[in-house]
């Protein structure tokens, strides 16, 4: 691979985010949108400015059956125009993936202004909907769920216990150390105002729960 090649600086012009909460109420399009006015305020700029937009996203297409075009859909409905749009899609990492790839197309010299958003809304009174949307962060050809994984519960949760289980019978770990840990993840989102639990427990109020 080359690497004789000159890259220039990108910087973050501006950014915006919603309040993480359940939005029974409000759709991931219009999310995004209150996401993507937010940055466009902080940076003064415009989808005049934009020259290209880089989505990313998981569960819409599970979630509420759009596929293919999801970063399309809230572009346009904004009044975007024919802007490229590019949908990126890696569980966890989908917002960290659109974000290398707008700063390397910037840095790359291929746009000046791009759009990144990451948007994600797993909320749904179908659970099992809301479950399942987890699968697809597995390899399917080596699921070994157990009974009700997926349909009652997230998957993810009986790995979580798996782990936990082991580090409290086998490597001597502590109820009171998890309880910190809870603790300490309470104190930081009581002092975020964009975080959906706010208030702050002691871990001693945790192992009282």
């Amino acid at each position: 691979m080359r690497r004789d090649h000159t890259m220039r600086d990108a910087f973050v012009s501006g950014v915006g985010m919603t309040p993480f909460g359940r939005y029974e109420d409000v759709s991931l399009k219009e999310l995004s949108a209150r996401a993507i006015r937010s940055a466009f305020d902080d940076a003064g700029v415009g989808f005049d400015d934009v020259q290209a937009v880089f989505f990313g996203n998981v569960a819409a297409g599970v979630m509420y059956g759009q596929h293919s075009i999801r970063g399309e859909t809230v572009t346009h409905a904004m009044g975007a125009g024919a802007l490229p749009v590019t949908n990126v899609e890696n569980a966890c990492a989908s917002g960290a993936n659109a974000f290398h790839l707008g700063w390397s197309a910037v840095a790359g010299g291929q746009y000046d202004t791009v759009l990144v958003v990451g948007a994600e809304k797993l909320y749904s009174q179908d659970k099992q909907k809301s479950f399942s949307a987890f699968l697809g962060g597995m390899d399917v050809d080596y699921l070994d769920l157990g009974d009700g994984a997926g349909v009652t519960r997230s998957p993810f949760i009986d790995r979580y216990a798996k782990v936990a289980d082991l580090l409290l019978n086998e490597r001597g770990l502590t109820r009171e150390a998890f309880a910190q840990v809870a603790s300490k993840a309470h104190s930081n989102g009581a002092l975020n105002p964009y975080a959906q639990r706010r208030k702050a427990l002691t871990p001693e109020e945790i192992l009282a729960s």
